[in-house]
């Protein structure tokens, strides 16, 4: 609440410039505080003559209530706060335990765990070889990212625990978040990157997000922002908030606005077609009052709950021969760009145009969950692979009837082996002959007729 920020300044979340945002998810006093009015809330609700209309809670914090890290969108670096400070260092020390292993990661003989601070903006703008960042030069932008990740997923468990348990379990509790496509280059930046320890934790049932921004006009296609196939492998359910701005909507609104009604319905079935073939749910909504205002509006949506009841009674599995993965930790080890656009957002918009349908996961669901069998493997962003990585990936893609699709500097980083990987390891890995390049340049591909790809 605002009165609470005004009467907690120190608490508040700290900018590289000196500004300041709203509460530091590391602040303990905000977690005490807050987590004791959610409960008694909680309680109080449970206790309520409308009890039995509560199916379950939406826990929200963080920039536009999505947990995005304060500042994200607006090119500030978080969190340089006294919280974040300390929640920072006892984060080192729970994973180096010494300051000679610190300094060993880092490269510099001089690191402490008791005085090691955030790195500046400036580091976390670049990278040591070009757009990659390495093991060990770059190790405390790596290590901070993480940090900053592993603070938002675990705030997102504290809360939604207390809200568990003081609904005695009953209720469903869910949240906005795993956002791995749509924040661009600040995706390392954004809090959403700590993804799989959410989708392991048994405190929440279901997450959801808004429907892709980039492409929402008519004639264009709906995707969801997150690895939605991971959610239903981790026995949760993604709910789709569908903001569509329709043609009631302020002719300013944007984000593929409709002209007319027949786009409007047009846009409404993709979006219902989509949330029913990969098992999702949906939820509608007059973001701005009067975006959904009928009669016709809520006609269609009519058709929509006929239309899936008959479909639920003969409901076969989902079957995909393609399985496409993003790897949450490896957007760390790439500096601010478009890259991070162009080879996570927009191949998942095109997947949508390619024919065939896919599931999307975080990478590790291919050695931590009982995956099935497919035909191609797609990897996104596989930049940084440890052992067990690399060996989890080759017994799945070298075995008959497969093939794997690579993007980029797939394999370039070795992060058990605190180094850049050699070409000939990449080479290995993705089973085509690789070279470096070692001078930043802008290449685009095309096929030439009557040429082998």
């Amino acid at each position: 609440p605002v009165w609470w920020q005004r009467e907690h300044p120190e608490e508040r979340c700290a900018y590289h410039d000196g500004g300041a945002g709203y509460q530091s998810f590391a602040s303990e006093l905000w977690r005490q505080e807050i987590g004791d009015d959610l409960t008694r809330l909680i309680r109080h609700l449970r206790r309520s003559p409308y009890a039995d209309r509560i199916l379950g809670l939406v826990i929200c914090s963080g920039y536009t209530a999505e947990w995005q890290t304060w500042g994200v969108w607006q090119n500030k670096f978080a969190d340089y706060s006294e919280p974040a400070l300390t929640a920072w260092r006892r984060w080192l020390r729970e994973r180096y335990g010494s300051d000679e292993a610190l300094g060993k990661a880092w490269g510099r003989t001089e690191a402490s765990l008791a005085t090691a601070a955030p790195p500046t903006a400036e580091r976390r703008l670049g990278a040591a070889h070009l757009m990659l960042r390495d093991s060990a030069a770059d190790r405390d932008v790596i290590d901070y990212q993480t940090f900053l990740n592993d603070l938002t997923a675990d705030t997102i468990i504290y809360f939604s625990r207390l809200a568990k348990n003081a609904s005695d379990r009953r209720l469903l509790i869910g949240t906005y978040y795993g956002y791995l496509t749509q924040h661009h280059l600040h995706q390392a930046e954004s809090g959403h990157c700590g993804i799989e320890k959410v989708l392991d934790s048994p405190e929440l049932d279901f997450l959801m997000s808004p429907p892709l921004y980039t492409e929402r006009q008519a004639g264009a296609v709906s995707g969801f922002m997150s690895a939605t196939d991971s959610v239903h492998a981790h026995g949760k359910i993604w709910l789709s908030e569908a903001d569509y701005r329709t043609h009631l909507s302020d002719p300013t609104s944007g984000f593929g606005r409709t002209k007319t009604l027949e786009e409007t319905v047009g846009v409404l079935w993709r979006e219902f077609a989509h949330v029913l073939t990969k098992r999702a749910g949906v939820s509608h909504m007059d973001m701005a009052g009067g975006w959904l205002a009928g009669p016709d509006i809520p006609r269609e949506f009519g058709k929509m709950v006929c239309v899936m009841e008959e479909e639920l009674k003969t409901r076969r599995p989902w079957s995909s021969e393609v399985a496409v993965f993003i790897d949450p930790h490896s957007f760390y080890y790439v500096r601010p760009g478009l890259v991070s656009s162009y080879l996570t957002l927009y191949p998942v918009v095109n997947l949508f145009r390619a024919g065939a349908p896919f599931d999307l996961y975080v990478l590790s669901d291919l050695w931590k969950r009982d995956l099935p069998d497919y035909k191609l493997y797609v990897f996104l962003n596989a930049y940084a692979l440890d052992e067990k990585a690399r060996q989890e990936i080759l017994k799945r893609t070298r075995r008959q009837g497969a093939a794997a699709l690579w993007h980029w500097a797939a394999g370039a980083v070795w992060p058990d082996r605190g180094r850049l990987a050699t070409p000939k390891e990449m080479s290995d890995l993705v089973g085509l002959r690789l070279e470096e390049v070692t001078q930043e340049q802008s290449v685009r591909l095309a096929a030439a007729p009557g040429q082998n790809a």
